[in-house]
């Protein structure tokens, strides 16, 4: 999925992020701290040295497990409707589906929940699609490693910012 999104964004001012990165969100004034599956960023600018992301992030993606189930279908859905995401991606590798919402001034605009042989589209970003297919969901969750080397997202972002473009091929293409 992350090579999907990377690919779709390559040359656009926006960009995917597919690494452990902490994410401070406001909601009600209280920061929560969060480490989305996948986050498109349109301002990055906000991604600090020390690897922390203190903007908000356009698109979020959440892959379920089973430990993380309730949390990202109650909880960081409603953190990200209140802290001004505009769109929320939810994978469900067990019901072969991905439900896409759509924020809109901190209220849910439009969502579609779209099944396996279906091909899930974004809202906000027109054309930004993936096919629904169980077997790389579920690899996506299940690949284990990390980025390649010692490389941080202000690392991918400056290289992104200079129009490096590798971002896509190498930097991603290395995300567990």
């Amino acid at each position: 999925m992350a090579n999907k999104f990377s690919s779709w964004f390559e040359g656009k001012k926006c960009f995917p992020l597919a690494l452990p990165l902490d994410v401070t969100l406001y909601k009600e004034g209280k920061p929560n701290v969060v480490q989305p599956d996948l986050l498109v960023i349109c301002d990055q600018e906000n991604i600090k040295e020390d690897d922390t992301y203190m903007g908000t992030p356009t698109l979020v993606v959440e892959i379920l497990s089973e430990k993380t189930r309730s949390r990202d279908l109650i909880k960081k859905l409603d953190l990200y409707i209140q802290s001004g995401v505009e769109e929320y991606w939810i994978v469900n590798p067990f019901a072969e589906e991905i439900t896409v919402y759509w924020f809109k001034e901190r209220e849910i605009e439009n969502s579609t929940t779209f099944k396996k042989g279906e091909r899930a589209a974004s809202f906000v970003f027109p054309g930004l699609g993936i096919d629904v297919n169980a077997g790389s969901l579920v690899n996506e969750r299940t690949k284990k490693g990390g980025p390649a080397g010692k490389l941080t997202a202000f690392d991918m972002a400056r290289d992104w910012r200079l129009g490096a473009g590798v971002f896509a091929k190498v930097y991603v293409g290395s995300v567990g």
